[in-house]
């Protein structure tokens, strides 16, 4: 029996690879209850932990080593393996898809940086590079980013980048790249989000889903329609059920679809809005520039135990959000050294500094989002009163808690 894989999971959550001896490999899925048996053409032993699910179509499923030029590929009873074995440290955390029954893939941070391109795998030659035109600019190399090939257009959405000198300083690249591969042709779009593999929670046919600072983020690949969804308490719950029934993925694909509550993001598209609706819009905008200060006053943000309140929405905190945000409520200022204090002592300097900028990132990207875009800077920062050579932060003095 040979498992239909018809949709990918972020680090392949509900899917496991077993060796039955040798020669024999065995596939579960842990949310559909199915499991298939492959044979092997050879003997080889491997840590299956290390083979990562790159895609399916008609019926053939296929898995590619982070460590080998090996890829593994499942068709009918048989688990036919091409390429080599031998580890090599080749790109960990690539981006891989399967389209015309062959495996592309985007990136990756291994020692093996030639191939940290767009590429495609060949049964005798192994990945073959693919380039892009001379006309345009160079693909950003990048790790840990969503790769989708739709009608002849490769995606490749968010991931890291590097520093070229020093490989351990990462950070977000807010792009999507893509690449037509008739003409290979490459076309760069900035994005304001962050995404990457390690946020996807869902991609099913040409939606795909990220979790996001208290919000969701949905693409919608035939469209180019980057849309917020509020990330209510019902839709956090059903995020951490998501691997264990289908019913959670449906209920969040419909509250995806049902409150959107941003539309079209700046992919460079526009798109047509009837007359009376964008009438609307424009009444909506003046009614909010001229009656927003009343409301931000009228409404009351509170914590309560691991989560923020605003009105009648609310989201959940992290321990460190949770530790700045009391200290601030509690003392209505605090400078660096007394923020960074309410972390562990045993971290260094610049830990401690990366965990509190972190915390209220993160705290003013959530307040964002519960008022609808109407609060844009919850915690503010200034330079100390007592020494201006230090910087303290401080809650709006709109906002009652």
């Amino acid at each position: 029996m040979l498992i239909a894989i018809t949709q990918m999971y972020s680090k392949e959550k509900t899917l496991k690879i077993n060796d039955v001896d040798p020669l024999i490999i065995e596939i579960y899925d842990d949310r559909e209850g199915t499991e298939s048996m492959y044979y092997l053409n050879d003997s080889v032993n491997r840590d299956w932990s290390t083979y990562g699910y790159a895609g399916a179509e008609a019926g053939i499923s296929f898995f590619v080593s982070e460590y080998a030029s090996e890829v593994v590929i499942l068709k009918g009873d048989s688990a036919i393996i091409q390429g080599w074995p031998e580890h090599h440290f080749a790109l960990q955390h690539s981006a891989y898809t399967v389209y015309q029954e062959k495996i592309f893939g985007f990136g990756g941070y291994g020692y093996w940086t030639s191939k940290n391109i767009l590429r495609f795998w060949n049964s005798e030659k192994g990945w073959i590079p693919f380039l892009t035109s001379s006309k345009s600019p160079p693909l950003t190399p990048s790790h840990n980013s969503i790769l989708v090939i739709k009608d002849s257009i490769a995606l490749i959405i968010g991931g890291e980048i590097t520093d070229k000198r020093n490989p351990f300083v990462r950070e977000n690249l807010k792009m999507i790249q893509k690449v037509d591969l008739r003409t290979r042709i490459l076309d760069q779009i900035e994005i304001d989000f962050v995404l990457n593999q390690d946020l996807l929670l869902i991609q099913k046919d040409s939606l795909l889903i990220f979790k996001g600072a208290g919000e969701l983020i949905s693409i919608d690949l035939v469209n180019m329609k980057l849309n917020q969804t509020l990330l209510t308490e019902d839709l956090d719950l059903a995020i951490q059920n998501l691997y264990r029934d289908v019913k959670y993925e449906k209920y969040i694909i419909g509250q995806i679809n049902s409150n959107s509550i941003v539309g079209p993001s700046n992919t460079s598209q526009w798109y047509f809005i009837p007359t009376g609706i964008l009438f609307l819009i424009v009444v909506l905008i003046i009614y909010r520039k001229f009656y927003r200060p009343t409301q931000l006053q009228s409404r009351k943000i509170s914590l309560q135990v691991d989560r923020i309140i605003y009105g009648t929405n609310s989201t959940s905190l992290t321990n460190d959000e949770i530790e700045i945000l009391d200290y601030l409520m509690k003392n209505g200022d605090g400078n660096t050294h007394e923020l960074n204090s309410r972390f562990s002592s045993d971290l260094s300097i610049s830990h401690l500094n990366k965990l509190r900028s972190t915390a209220i990132k993160g705290i003013n990207a959530k307040v964002k989002i519960l008022s609808n875009n109407e609060i844009h800077e919850f915690i503010c920062s200034r330079k100390a009163r007592k020494d201006s050579r230090m910087v303290e932060y401080f809650i709006h003095s709109n906002f009652r808690m």
